[in-house]
């Protein structure tokens, strides 16, 4: 019934730990799909072990985590799909759950979890779990465009929905998921659990993108996917002025006034209440890029 897809990438460290959270589930109608996206590291030999407990596709080079996705699709023969990334892992009564509420509301095609942070240090060590305390029953679009909060790891879907709003964008390398989620909203219903189980981790990235490249993107994904018929015009020019925003006060600590100002005009010209980019704005006279 379920295909487990997970991506990988150099993460001999992490895989097993994730592979041996589905081979844990109490749910058992599932086949694992584990894509190596060129790993160097020692990825092959530890997925090797597994033999064929698991289906394992690799190929050189790297080519990114949409694509190692949607190769997992691809592959997958299963009538839902859950993704999980190959260094999260899940609690036993994950896919359970999830499809116990998705056999009681059949009109969902979707379904996500709450989840928990495992924060680590260098050694894998937790250093404490943090978590997230969502109370909605349903995802709404307007909600995912406003706080797009919905980890991949957490979601188990309708393998036809991708037949409908397409498979993870190849071209994009930061917030593809954000980018997946607003197109499945507009046609599907997306329920959620309030639960933690789920667990992703976070602190061993060492290459994680600043948050600039993550904001710039996240305006561009909100504004592609923006669709008037399901959000009022005051969100929608809450959410874009508040990017850009964000945008601009990330551009004065770098230094770069010209375009933070630039950016927080644009902040003000959507919504000329937003108090933060007001702030910012003037925070900013008299100062010029050779301010830093």
């Amino acid at each position: 019934m379920v295909s487990v897809v997970i991506p990988t990438y150099n993460r001999a460290r992490f895989i097993a730990k994730a592979i041996a959270s589905v081979l844990d589930q109490t749910y058992r109608d599932f086949e694992i799909i584990v894509v190596d996206d060129g790993s160097t590291d020692q990825t092959q030999e530890k997925l090797e072990s597994y033999g064929d407990r698991i289906i394992t596709h690799s190929y050189t080079p790297n080519r990114g985590v949409s694509y190692a996705r949607n190769r997992g699709i691809d592959l997958a023969r299963g009538t839902y799909i859950a993704f999980l990334d190959s260094d999260d892992f899940w609690k036993p009564e994950k896919l359970k759950k999830q499809m116990e509420f998705l056999e009681n509301h059949p009109e969902y095609s979707i379904v996500a979890t709450q989840c928990l942070v495992n924060l680590i240090d260098e050694d894998l060590n937790t250093i404490k779990y943090l978590e997230k305390n969502e109370l909605h029953h349903e995802l709404t679009y307007a909600k995912i465009f406003q706080r797009p909060f919905i980890m991949p790891s957490s979601i188990l879907m309708k393998k036809e929905c991708f037949d409908v709003v397409g498979n993870f964008d190849e071209n994009r390398r930061v917030l593809e998921d954000i980018d997946l989620y607003l197109r499945l909203a507009q046609k599907y219903k997306i329920g959620f659990i309030n639960e933690p189980l789920t667990v992703f981790t976070r602190g061993h990235e060492k290459d994680r993108r600043e948050s600039l490249e993550v904001r710039c993107n996240r305006l561009e994904v909100s504004e592609k996917n923006y669709n008037p018929e399901l959000i009022p015009k005051r969100l929608y020019k809450k959410r874009i002025s508040s990017l850009h925003a964000h945008i601009g006060k990330h551009y004065i600590r770098r230094g770069e006034i010209q375009k933070g100002r630039q950016a927080l005009t644009k902040a003000l010209a959507v919504d000329w209440r937003n108090v933060r980019a007001i702030k910012h704005y003037l925070a900013t006279i008299g100062k010029s890029d050779s301010w830093m």
